[in-house]
Order: C-alpha cells, then sequence, then structure tokens
C-alpha cells in the first residue's frame, strides 16, 4: 500500500507547528517548583487551555501553547513516557519536602 504523496508533508507540518508554538510537557516539566502540577502536566495545560479555564492556585508556572489542540497528542505522549520519572518525583516531594504555604 503506497502512501498519498502529501502525507508526509502533512505529517511534517504538524510536527513543526506543534515544536514552533512549544510543547506544554516541555515548558511545565523544564519550570516545575514544589507544589506545581508534574503528572501528566502538559496534557492538563492544554485542556485547560482549550477549556479557556485558568489553572486553579498557580499550578503551573508557564504559559500555554499558542496552539493547544494541536500540542495536545504530542503533550500526552511525552506525558506518558516521563510517568515513570515525575510520580516518583510527586511522591517524594509530598512525603519529604516541606510545604512553603
Amino acid at each position: 500500500m503506497r502512501l498519498p504523496a502529501r502525507l508526509p508533508r502533512c505529517i511534517a507540518s504538524v510536527v513543526l507547528a506543534t515544536l514552533a508554538t512549544g510543547c506544554g510537557t516541555y515548558k511545565t516539566i523544564s519550570t516545575a517548583e514544589a507544589g506545581t502540577a508534574k503528572v501528566m502536566s502538559g496534557t492538563r495545560l492544554d485542556t485547560m487551555a482549550m477549556q479557556g479555564a485558568e489553572p486553579p492556585g498557580g499550578k503551573f508556572k508557564t504559559a500555554p501553547p499558542a496552539h493547544p489542540a494541536i500540542d495536545l497528542p504530542f503533550s500526552f505522549a511525552l506525558d506518558v513516557l516521563i510517568l515513570p520519572l515525575t510520580i516518583p518525583a510527586v511522591l517524594y516531594e509530598a512525603a519529604f519536602v516541606p510545604k512553603t504555604r
């Protein structure tokens, strides 16, 4: 089965658009502090941006991507890939890092 000639260009355009607007997961994890959202953070930021909702209590220290609907599947994939890192980080923070409020 041959792929249509336009399919590789379409895929490349979507990937480049996502990279140009910034990945929600990368943005939230790179600015993460104690008390900020970490588990599935990019997906949560994208869905809140698409709903027009403000993140509660400053859970994210970054602005959402310019096109969250395009970024959502890529953020979801990256969030799932880094779950083995973010879950232990949140558990450690909950057990050993004192609350700063």
